[in-house]
């Protein structure tokens, strides 16, 4: 399936040469399996929370960097991407609400409790148990059910660790209103946004194991730099993309902010820039084909070529 995006215009800044692209033949599909999941909670703001995931477009997000799998492996990335979006709001704070800062504390405190296996599961049962913990807890019990050996569990696991650490790093700068040079944002961005462990998730559905014992040296740097620039190329025009959402914020962790407070520029010339770093990295992305020999990584290569 193609869809047709003319015109895309952010914060009055419009990229006018992004046309078609191609998503997942089961999107609308598993865009109804996921509205169902929801209901299933059954909690009080659950029409609420689908309006929200709805206008958010997840569906299209997994659809676009996933075009290719089946539907079971699309829910289950939707799952994820949806859990991303809850998550977000979640401990999405404002610099001076400390009662914010410790509600969000305290959210990812429990996943991290649930990751490593010291919180009881079937407090998923439990009424007051958040929405964001529910699905997080879902999502864990069906990569371990598909996961029969553990090796992508485990990895999974281990990114989101990373992940949720990177999260406390993020409101600690935040509260602080600390600006980072590009740099050091750049390396934090690249766990921030929980692509890692979509990645593990992508190499599940194609069983493919980065290690030592499977690829040589040169091969396991070659996907490195895959998973980098994938990862930079989705986080970096997220952060394009949000910026209507954090435009009455004056400290954020935002790459465009972060370009703009660094260089003492406009905010038009930061976008800009920073959309000049998207494309001189797709660039660079579409230069690594021709180094590659390996069949499973050049299918991994092309699976990410969506990103």
């Amino acid at each position: 399936m193609t869809i047709n995006l003319s015109k895309i215009n952010v914060y009055g800044y419009e990229f006018t040469n992004i046309c078609n692209f191609r998503v997942n033949d089961n999107m609308y599909e598993s865009s109804r399996y996921i509205i169902n999941f929801l209901n299933k909670y059954k909690i009080e703001n659950t029409n609420i929370i689908i309006k929200n995931i709805i206008k958010s477009k997840c569906n299209l997000l997994s659809s676009y960097i996933c075009p290719d799998i089946k539907l079971e492996d699309l829910n289950l990335v939707n799952k994820y991407i949806v859990w991303l979006f809850i998550y977000d709001d979640n401990i999405d704070i404002n610099v001076l609400d400390e009662e914010k800062i410790t509600y969000a504390n305290n959210i990812i405190n429990q996943i991290e409790k649930i990751t490593l296996n010291k919180y009881n599961y079937n407090c998923k049962d439990n009424i007051e148990t958040p929405l964001v913990l529910k699905l997080y807890i879902d999502i864990l019990k069906e990569i371990e059910i598909r996961d029969k050996e553990g090796y992508y569990y485990k990895k999974f696991i281990k990114n989101i660790l990373i992940y949720l650490e990177t999260c406390k790093k993020e409101i600690i700068i935040t509260h602080n209103k600390k600006i980072l040079n590009i740099y050091k944002y750049i390396n934090l961005r690249r766990n921030n946004g929980g692509i890692p462990s979509l990645l593990i998730l992508i190499k599940l559905f194609n069983n493919i194991k980065i290690d030592k014992s499977y690829f040589t040296m040169e091969e396991i740097k070659l996907l490195e730099k895959m998973e980098n620039i994938s990862n930079d190329h989705t986080s970096w025009f997220n952060d394009i993309i949000s910026l209507k959402k954090e435009k009455d914020e004056i400290f954020v962790f935002n790459l465009v902010k972060i370009y703009k407070n660094n260089n003492n520029v406009e905010e038009k010339v930061a976008i800009e820039k920073v959309y000049n770093m998207i494309e001189e990295i797709t660039e660079e992305f579409f230069n690594i084909k021709k180094y590659i020999s390996n069949k499973d990584i050049l299918k991994y290569y092309n699976d990410l070529c969506q990103f």
